[in-house]
């Protein structure tokens, strides 16, 4: 499977799973603080408790892990589009350093191993299950 195969499938379960959001592949947003228009692989725009939220998420079709460096790109990435969830999709994993990285922050980011496209979703999907710590960015909303 190539990179954009690899987009397309996840961005498919997405549509299937969630058709009350709008899911979309490969859009652009400007920037808030660069100012230039950002390339998001997959763009979720939702409505959660009368909130207009966005979500951003990056499919990396690698050979070997993420590393840390992929994921302080996606919280300045995150940040620059004002992104209240996103995560990083992988075909490998991530190392340790990433996932400290991951979880250090009070963002809704996870960076989980593909299996197949449902798993990927089934992971990802926000839910307002205030005990898992996973959904802390809720709170400051509700």
């Amino acid at each position: 499977m190539n990179w954009r195969e690899y987009e397309t499938q996840v961005f498919q379960e997405f549509q299937k799973k969630y058709p009350e959001y709008e899911i979309c592949l490969n859009q652009e947003l400007p920037g808030r603080f660069s100012k230039v228009p950002r390339q998001i692989d997959i763009l979720v725009k939702a409505r959660i408790t009368d909130v207009d939220m966005i979500g951003v998420f990056d499919c990396k079709c690698f050979s070997k892990n993420v590393d840390v460096k992929v994921i302080d790109s996606m919280f300045g990435f995150m940040d620059d589009l004002g992104a209240h969830f996103g995560g990083v999709v992988t075909t490998k994993g991530s190392s340790s350093g990433a996932k400290n990285r991951a979880s250090a922050a009070r963002i809704d980011l996870r960076v989980i191993k593909f299996a197949s496209p449902e798993t990927v979703i089934d992971e990802f999907v926000p839910k307002l299950d205030f005990s898992d710590p996973r959904n802390s960015m809720y709170i400051a909303i509700i």
